[in-house]
């Protein structure tokens, strides 16, 4: 389970090195390192000197043919002998930021991240979920670990609210004052070497996530909004149920979790100035009456074009959302009978006892 592959992608800038040059910072571990770098196509021009003064005598690469690459002293006095270098050897390799991000967001279970640049310091790997679409955002920082603007470097981390964490390679990776900027906006700072390895080609966390993060889970629980109702990390749509309790008041119920009862102007579905619900909380009102089908309204009050319902479906969503954080569209749309399909369950039980209640 290789760890040291991190202090080597930090000791190497981020334009890159020779093959060798890899080789020999990594060890025994190059073979575990080199799925993460790329070939730069650039011809690089100077290789360190590894035996005389490691990092320190720089060798100038001379190209005289193909097969003739030799590395030559480029300190006074010669202080090394020359060495002769294969093609693959100087080769020129870098980091490839989109391979390990990608790495990064599986090991330790981050979704949504953006797509990195290929000279990137500050890397959005995406969000550590503590509950359905509600988490904290991940950052990995590939720059120098000295610097004089902090605020700009950071600039994507300060703009997030609440919990929120940046990596790097080893806790050498960040400095001093970066450690202090990061704390004083709120931000947790981890290295990979503690908590990613590689195995079998792969990333993998050295504990479980969900112990490595439980300071931070417990930080984005006591700082999350409560609008939002919280759910297991992995809820689906398919398992929410949306129950009537009152004609205006319906309860958001998923097993074992707090039930959350909310009202028309909770989701922002009430029109104040005709003091009535919107077409969007009348339609899902609506959906066990009509066989468990998002349908147009059709009645005396209110009849829908085919437009006007798409704006509708399309407010009823957000709506939704706004609450139930679980990712992916709440309706399914069936092609063949041209109508939505909620993937949740609608129930008008406690409603329609109660209208029964009232006729008797």
């Amino acid at each position: 389970m290789a760890t040291k592959i991190w202090a080597a992608i930090e000791a190497i800038p981020s334009a890159g090195a020779t093959r060798k040059h890899w080789e020999v910072i990594s060890g025994t571990e190059w073979s575990a390192l080199s799925p993460l770098l790329r070939a730069t196509g650039l011809e690089a021009e100077t290789i360190p000197c590894f035996e005389v003064q490691p990092g320190g005598c720089i060798r100038r690469i001379v190209r005289h043919s193909a097969d003739n690459i030799r590395a030559a002293c480029g300190e006074p006095g010669a202080l090394c002998k020359s060495e002769k270098l294969t093609a693959a050897k100087v080769e020129a390799l870098a980091v490839d930021r989109v391979k390990l991000a990608n790495g990064l967001a599986g090991a330790l279970q981050l979704t949504n991240g953006r797509m990195p640049l290929a000279s990137q310091n500050l890397i959005n790997l995406g969000h550590h979920y503590v509950h359905a679409g509600l988490g904290f955002p991940v950052f990995l920082w590939l720059g120098a670990n000295s610097f004089t603007d902090a605020h700009t470097a950071f600039a994507d981390v300060e703009a997030s609210k609440g919990a929120k964490l940046v990596l790097a390679p080893t806790d050498a990776g960040l400095g001093a004052s970066a450690k202090a900027y990061l704390a004083k906006i709120g931000a947790t700072a981890m290295s990979l070497e503690n908590i990613v390895g590689i195995d079998a080609g792969s990333l993998i966390p050295l504990a479980p996530v969900e112990q490595m993060f439980a300071t931070l889970r417990a930080e984005f629980d006591a700082s999350d909004d409560d609008k939002k109702w919280r759910l297991p990390a992995d809820a689906t749509w398919n398992k929410v149920t949306i129950e009537f309790r009152e004609l205006h008041e319906i309860e958001l119920q998923y097993k074992g979790v707090k039930p959350k009862r909310l009202a028309p102007q909770d989701l922002r579905l009430w029109d104040f100035e005709s003091s009535r619900p919107k077409a969007g909380w009348e339609v899902l009102a609506k959906i066990p009456d009509n066989g468990g089908i998002l349908k147009p309204l059709n009645d005396k009050t209110r009849k829908q074009t085919h437009e006007a319902f798409k704006q509708t479906k399309k407010q009823l969503k957000e709506a939704l959302e706004e609450v139930v954080s679980i990712p992916g569209d709440p309706f399914q749309y069936d092609y063949r009978e041209k109508v939505y399909r909620p993937l949740f369950i609608v129930r008008s039980d406690a409603l329609r006892q109660g209208r029964e209640d009232q006729n008797w």
